[in-house]
């Protein structure tokens, strides 16, 4: 699972090749497979899942980005700065694989120098 914060922006897809139907990404809801992949989407309710199942066959994975912090919390995914891959990309990943990831958005602080109400 990932969470996202709600002010999340929208995720940038670097590459996206699955096993059609069975090497999946869920964001709210919506399944991307194949060559369709999530660009864009901003996740409205915070959860992403990976899944590749066992029926034998992969694909080279996935790349993406999204502004914040972004922490693998369990599975074979890999960070890599501010975005996440698939496990081996570019290679092929493996079969019956899942990942965790945990999304964060960093607080934007503002400096301030002077104030006046006057």
């Amino acid at each position: 699972s990932i969470h996202v914060g709600a002010s999340a922006s929208p995720i940038f897809v670097e590459a996206f090749s699955t096993e059609e139907g069975h090497g999946k990404l869920s964001i709210d809801g919506a399944q991307y497979h194949g060559i369709v992949s999530p660009h864009g989407i901003v996740p409205a309710e915070g959860l992403i899942q990976w899944t590749s199942d066992g029926a034998g066959g992969t694909g080279s994975g996935w790349k993406m980005c999204l502004g914040g912090s972004w922490t693998v919390s369990s599975g074979p995914c890999v960070q890599d700065g501010m975005c996440v891959t698939s496990p081996n990309y570019p290679a092929n990943y493996g079969n019956s694989q899942n990942c965790s990831i945990l999304v964060s958005r960093e607080a934007q602080r503002i400096h301030v120098e002077a104030f006046n109400t006057q």
